[in-house]
């Protein structure tokens, strides 16, 4: 039970961080982004990372995944990607 309501609790977040940059190392790690023409999850990926950096900031999930970082800044440089980002 929380203590006051819309106070985040530090273990729970810390929790959910950490789960966070174990799922992108497995990600990472299963090749996802190695596969040929862009797919489904590809996009799914891109978007998630995108939204990491815009909601949080601080996690510095960049240095767990350097591949998903790498790939990140070269797939979201695509005209596609860039004409359909948000204002």
């Amino acid at each position: 039970m929380r203590e006051e309501e819309g106070v985040r609790s530090l273990f729970w977040s810390g929790r959910f961080e950490q789960a966070l940059l174990r799922a992108l190392m497995e990600v990472e790690r299963q090749g996802i982004i190695a596969s040929g023409p862009l797919d489904a999850r590809q996009v799914l990926l891109l978007v998630l990372l995108e939204y990491l950096d815009f909601r949080h900031p601080d996690l510095d999930w960049r240095k767990v995944a350097p591949a998903l970082a790498h790939w990140l800044e070269s797939a979201s440089i695509r005209q596609s990607f860039r004409d359909t980002r948000p204002g």
